[in-house]
């Protein structure tokens, strides 16, 4: 685990090196990875996955874009920790983009933070840093020119839309707010 953290801020800290991949491919990894704790880490929380087929191939770091999209999971299992519910991971394409989603059906974001979720040092847990968004937004729109939006849903909980232009399509930042 420490080997796999250390990479990851290697990899940060230079111009990643993108290939053409399946999301479904990096879904599958976090699912591997998330499944087996879950009963540890949020007792009560059930994963489920909904992954269209035929999805566009995106340009991604792998390593890099299945850390921001732990770092989505991790805080949507500790807002359901105690209490338990639903997280959930889906994929679509959208005309050139791949529309990616982590939803939970938590408690939401806490008022007091809800407009600086994505600002380093911002938390409300007690033992965090507040570096987990400000990591999963840079790694989403600097090292991979996609778009990040948060938003919180009408019966309750929140979700994390990423928005990623398929290979080979360079779109200005307007097209990338696509609903």
């Amino acid at each position: 685990r420490l080997e796999r953290v250390s990479r990851r801020f290697e990899l940060i800290g230079k111009p990643p090196l993108l290939q053409k991949i399946h999301i479904r491919d990096v879904i599958r990894e976090l699912e591997a990875y998330f499944r087996p704790r879950l009963p540890k880490l949020g007792a009560g929380v059930e994963l489920r996955i909904r992954v269209k087929r035929d999805l566009p191939v995106i340009e991604a770091n792998p390593v890099l874009l299945a850390w921001a999209l732990e770092n989505i999971l991790k805080n949507a299992v500790d807002a359901l920790a105690g209490k338990g519910g639903l997280i959930l991971i889906s994929a679509t394409a959208v005309g050139h983009l791949l529309r990616l989603r982590i939803s939970d059906d938590g408690p939401g974001i806490a008022p007091e933070v809800r407009g600086r979720i994505f600002e380093p040092g911002v938390t409300t847990k007690t033992a965090g840093w507040g570096v987990g968004l400000s990591l999963t937004q840079r790694i989403v729109e600097e090292l991979h020119g996609a778009r990040i939006t948060v938003h919180e849903r009408r019966r309750g909980g929140t979700t994390f839309e990423i928005l990623v232009p398929s290979a080979g399509t360079k779109l200005k930042r307007r097209f990338l707010s696509i609903r």
